[in-house]
């Protein structure tokens, strides 16, 4: 059967195939979908290899540097300037200390 015809097909033209060949035809689809996909996903690393390869760079190299993520210091101890602190995760003991001393933590924001 042509895509063309498969296209025309209306929900009451599959309900009248028996369930059989209709599951059948949903296993062959599903296959067709997963070796399409692989193949498209290759193509695409194929295509993005090229890219980085005429740029210089590995695929590789250019992947780990855009999957990095830093996280910028919204925190600072007003002590130890060295330490800071993102926002995110569990407040360091620094942080923790200066708010039990009663200290408001807006307070060191930068």
């Amino acid at each position: 059967m042509k895509l063309s015809a498969l296209n025309k097909m209306t929900t009451q033209d599959f309900v009248e195939i028996p369930l059989k060949d209709l599951q059948n035809l949903q296993i062959t689809i599903n296959d067709a979908i997963t070796r399409r996909k692989e193949q498209d996903r290759n193509d695409i690393i194929n295509k993005m290899t090229l890219i980085a390869n005429e740029s210089g760079f590995a695929l590789e190299e250019i992947l780990a540097s855009s999957s990095k993520k830093t996280s910028t210091i919204r925190y600072r101890n007003p002590e130890n300037p060295t330490q800071g602190w993102s926002g995110r995760g569990r407040k360091p003991n620094w942080l923790l200390a200066l708010v039990d001393s009663g200290r408001g933590i807006e307070e060191f924001e930068i």
